[in-house]
């Protein structure tokens, strides 16, 4: 059994300290890929989280709830999550197949609703948000002290309280696209950050 693996019995019915569980999986995810966490393969992982029967070839095609519901549940420390200075939401983090095999990446199963869960990795530097988030309200990023580079992907919405980039210290590098940032308030903000020196690049 892989290190990481926790009975699933000993877990606490809900923790509370993640707003949103499927960006706690993309924390999850960084750990894994850091080498943090490690929970084996994810047929074996399945398997001995829903018993022998368990055959993922066959039963993969269906998201496993007691899945969702582990990790969901599965401890974070202020350690581990001191550790996250990079976090990128993408459709392809190495966590979705331990809870959905064959996930075609359409549908929301995995969709990041919100970005208030920033408050809780104090050490990070970049943050890309590529896909998968439905929320355009950046106001969760006010005063993140320690981040340097933001990258937006395409919402096809205008984006809320984009003046909270002005209250980050270390900003450097913003990239977002053009169709998502019309308004003339937030042009401004582009144009104040470049006076402070940051690059912006817009798509």
């Amino acid at each position: 059994m892989s290190q990481s693996r926790i009975d699933p019995s000993a877990l606490e019915p809900d923790p509370g300290l993640f707003r949103d569980a499927n960006f706690k999986l993309a924390v999850i995810a960084r750990l894994m890929e850091r080498g943090g966490l490690e929970f084996g393969p994810y047929p074996d992982f399945l398997r001995w989280l829903e018993g022998p029967q368990y055959d993922y070839e066959a039963h993969g095609h269906l998201l496993s709830e007691k899945a969702r519901d582990y990790f969901t549940r599965y401890p974070l420390s202020p350690r581990q999550r001191g550790q996250i200075e990079v976090l990128e939401f993408d459709g392809g983090l190495d966590i979705y197949p331990f809870i959905f095999p064959f996930w075609s990446g359409e549908s929301d199963d995995f969709d990041i609703r919100s970005l208030v869960d920033l408050q809780l990795l104090p050490n990070l530097r970049r943050f890309g948000a590529f896909s998968m988030l439905q929320s355009a309200d950046l106001g969760p990023v006010k005063d993140h002290p320690a981040l340097e580079v933001l990258t937006l992907g395409l919402i096809g919405q205008e984006w809320v309280r984009l003046s909270s980039l002005l209250t980050l210290p270390r900003l450097t590098h913003v990239t977002a696209f053009r169709r998502d940032i019309t308004t003339a308030r937030n042009r401004r903000v582009l144009a104040t950050l470049k006076s402070r020196g940051v690059t912006v690049q817009l798509h």
